[in-house]
């Protein structure tokens, strides 16, 4: 098989773990109000499981608070219930038909803590990188047509991609360093 082939399904399979990294990143307290933290989290709506993005609108009236009007009121109660089990340390006011939550600056301590926790969202992304590029490997390996030169040509073809992709996912750590020291 031809190296764009699988190239092309390794780039891919990257791409997703990035995007997964990025999501985990913005969802990240940096001490002010991010929608992202809570329009993924899911509320029983008509027996399935909904993200609350889905039922309700988010607003971002200040910086440092966030409106969470559901369509439906009944679900003012599960989703506050929801959104208080998350921990993020955050206060929640159960207004009636909506919610606001205040979001408290963020200390040093909290802001030394959020970066050493970077460490396992860095190596979480990296271990995904590691797991493609042995897939992919496996592939190229058994595939019968390839001869040692080739099969050799494309691991070292792979590893300046994983190396590509490595430097993406430091970067982003990187930048998310950034974000909470200058807060």
């Amino acid at each position: 098989m031809e190296f764009n082939v699988y190239k092309e399904e390794f780039v891919l399979s990257c791409e997703e773990a990035i995007e997964q990294l990025e999501k985990s990143l913005s969802r990240i307290n940096l001490g002010t109000a991010n929608p992202q933290l809570f329009s993924v989290l899911k509320v029983m709506y008509y027996d399935t499981p909904t993200p609350i993005g889905d039922i309700s609108s988010i607003t971002h009236p200040e910086a440092q608070q966030l409106i969470i009007k559901p369509f439906d009121k009944s679900l003012n109660k599960d989703i506050y219930n929801v959104i208080l089990k998350q921990n993020y340390s955050i206060t929640v006011q159960d207004e009636g038909d909506k919610l606001r939550i205040i979001f408290p600056q963020l200390t040093t301590d909290k802001r030394k803590e959020a970066i050493k926790n970077l460490s396992s969202y860095k190596e979480q992304g990296k271990i995904k990188i590691r797991n493609n590029r042995q897939n992919i490997l496996k592939k190229i390996k058994n595939d019968k047509e390839l001869t040692e030169d080739m099969e050799k040509q494309y691991q070292n073809e792979i590893q300046k991609i994983v190396d590509q992709y490595n430097n993406k996912i430091d970067l982003s750590i990187k930048n998310k360093e950034d974000q909470l020291m200058k807060m």
